[in-house]
């Protein structure tokens, strides 16, 4: 027998509800993290009903009397820890607090989204005292009977369309203007709701000192996605000095379509906030614990939505990207028209995640934009533009950097981070990519006389070593050393280049064959220098670690 929410009241007062005659209900009398495998085997053992957790109730039904001290110490707890352990947290449908007499309880309201709930990274099933831990191909048999993660805006709604969103609909769609939008569409939905019905979202505009100037509630999300939209953006921007035509359609299309497709709809309509400040623009809404992982993951085409009807009708409406590219074509607008390196936060909203998207019109220094241009001498668009957010990230720890990239990008980033000649290399010892020389003379307007470290004095003996004995027998002299150490032919750089083979053949690593000449000397038993597949490694095995 299974108990449903409207009954709970009376069993409660009546002490008559138990787990064994409720195959659905699970009574505790206190909350212990363990106790949320129960959520995980409720949820996968009776995946078509509303199943309950009751805190505060003993085995035989009677109450547990805990006071309010109790409630507040334990409420923020449960839902903190429902928060971050259960997967996916669309299984909890909401936590609400009963009082009976003097007896306080917390009922935890779980409904099977439509795949295999886990808590802690573990899925459980069972019924009552018999909790089973499921085996990996147990996971999978499960996940094979279940109709996949349950979709809320293919849920019917009753709404009232709002006929300026319809038209804005029929106008991107290039339909009639009589066209009946949302039977044609199938938008008679939660989707339709968002797009064309009283949906909220929020506009606000600040000057120059922070100050608000104008915060509007919109209704219909439509009106997000429109060119009329766009050109009040690129409006406000040009009267702050940022050129409009630099805010282009294609970086407008992705950060908006993806504020939309990726909200948490379940609570306060998504909370949708579009905030214009003076240099920089940033995109806000409520977002599903676990969809945060693809924060920041710029140079990755890993999509998924919690909303896979919404993101397929913004796709029809060429309003987001069909193969996950919208995060990569965001940032390339952003750094190819001159802007900084966007950026998205996520902070605590609830029992949701607050993602915020922040664009910095603000033009990225001349050192920076100097340095573009030289690295675009050297690689094609998609690597410069790897090389050049390398070269932005540069301060973060190259563990946080790795998470970015998905296995054919970071290819490419290992590449450029093994290349001699290239404008970075890769310091595993101190978990950092640091530029090479020519490369930080740019960044920082240093002179040509700046002394190597001694880290590019052993990449540098690296790269040459393994070049020269390629193409040259080994061979080197000082104007091999200033080429791939991108020196000039200033007195200064050519004595620094001297001054190196010298050092070296000190230390045995080179024998002297004439003036200006000198070979390599094999090494025996030393690390080998990092390789494009060494790199490689690194990245794997830190975005292993994440997952």
């Amino acid at each position: 027998m299974k108990a449903t929410k409207d009954q709970l009241n009376d069993l409660l007062r009546s002490s008559k509800i138990t787990e064994h005659l409720y195959e659905n209900v699970e009574l505790k009398r206190s909350w212990s993290r363990e106790h949320g495998e129960k959520a995980s085997m409720l949820c996968n053992g009776n995946p078509d009903s509303e199943n309950f957790m009751i805190i505060g109730v003993e085995d035989n039904g009677n109450l547990s009397e805990h006071n309010e001290d109790w409630l507040k110490k334990n409420l923020e707890l449960i839902s903190q820890q429902l928060n971050s352990d259960l997967d996916p947290s669309l299984a909890l449908t909401e936590i609400e607090t009963i009082k009976i007499n003097e007896s306080h309880l917390i009922l935890i309201h779980l409904r099977n989204p439509g795949v295999v709930v886990k808590w802690r990274h573990e899925a459980f099933s069972g019924c009552g005292t018999t909790k089973k831990k499921l085996t990996p191909p147990e996971i999978l048999e499960l996940g094979l009977k279940l109709p996949g993660l349950y979709d809320l805006t293919k849920q019917k709604v009753a709404f009232t369309p709002i006929e300026s969103r319809c038209n804005d609909l029929r106008k991107l769609l290039k339909a009639s203007d009589d066209a009946d939008i949302i039977s044609k569409y199938n938008l008679d939905n939660l989707c339709g709701k968002i797009l064309t019905g009283e949906t909220p979202y929020r506009v606000v505009k600040y000057s120059s000192t922070g100050s608000v100037t104008k915060n509007e509630t919109r209704y219909g999300l439509a009106g997000l996605l429109t060119t009329e939209f766009h050109d009040e953006i690129r409006q406000y921007y040009s009267n702050h000095s940022i050129e409009r035509l630099k805010i282009t359609n294609d970086l407008l299309r992705e950060a908006l379509g993806n504020c939309i497709a990726h909200a948490a709809y379940h609570e306060n309509n998504g909370e949708i906030i579009v905030e214009l400040f003076h240099e920089r623009i940033q995109f806000t809404n409520l977002a599903y614990n676990e969809y945060i992982s693809l924060a920041n993951k710029w140079f990755s085409s890993a999509h998924k939505s919690p909303n896979p009807f919404l993101m397929e009708v913004l796709r029809t409406l060429d309003r987001a990207d069909e193969l996950g590219r919208g995060k990569k074509k965001i940032l390339t607008e952003c750094l190819c028209n001159g802007f900084q390196a966007p950026y998205i936060t996520i902070t605590d909203a609830g029992r949701h995640k607050r993602w915020s998207l922040k664009i910095d019109f603000s033009h990225a220094s001349s050192k920076h934009q100097q340095a573009f241009e030289a690295i675009k001498k050297q690689y094609n668009l998609e690597k410069s533009l790897i090389a050049y957010s390398l070269t932005l990230w540069r301060e973060k720890p190259f563990s946080e950097i790795a998470k970015c990239f998905d296995a054919y990008e970071a290819k490419l980033a290992a590449e450029i981070l093994s290349d001699p000649r290239g404008p970075l290399f890769y310091w595993k010892e101190r978990d950092k990519i640091v530029p090479h020389r020519w490369l930080r003379i740019l960044l920082e307007e240093g002179k040509s006389s700046k002394e190597l470290t001694i880290h590019e004095k052993n990449t540098l003996y690296e790269g040459l070593y393994e070049i020269q004995g390629k193409y040259n027998g080994g061979y080197v002299t000082p104007k091999d050393v200033r080429e791939l150490a991108h020196l000039s032919d200033t007195p200064s750089d050519k004595s620094l280049s001297s001054r190196l083979l010298i050092s070296w053949e000190s230390e045995g690593k080179l024998e002297k064959i004439k003036r200006g000449t000198y070979k390599f000397i094999e090494k025996a038993n030393e690390e080998a220098p990092h390789t494009t597949e060494s790199i490689l490694e690194e990245f794997s095995s830190t975005t292993d670690a994440a997952g």
